[in-house]
């Protein structure tokens, strides 16, 4: 009698827990922290929390430019709200 073997792939495999640090230059380990950040906007100021990576080697704060443009696109948003508030 034939032996089947099947072998299931999962069309997502799981990331991997390193990211490009921009001091190091390398590939490293990271944690995520969450945090306040204080912007200011044509003399607004405006401050929202953020989810950062926290490199494990250097200790340097970084993100992706993904992540940095949803930050913009938040900050530009809670500006014009505020603007439209203020007519």
């Amino acid at each position: 009698m034939k032996e089947i073997h099947i072998l299931l792939f999962s069309k997502k495999q799981p990331k991997n827990k390193k990211k490009f640090c921009p001091s190091c230059e390398d590939y490293t380990d990271y944690r995520k922290d969450k945090r306040k950040e204080i912007y200011t906007v044509e003399g607004k100021v405006i401050e929202i929390d953020v989810e950062r990576r926290i490199c494990s080697v250097c200790g340097e704060c970084f993100t992706s430019d993904k992540e940095e443009d949803k930050i913009l696109k938040r900050i530009y948003a809670i500006s014009n709200a505020a603007k439209k508030s203020d007519k």
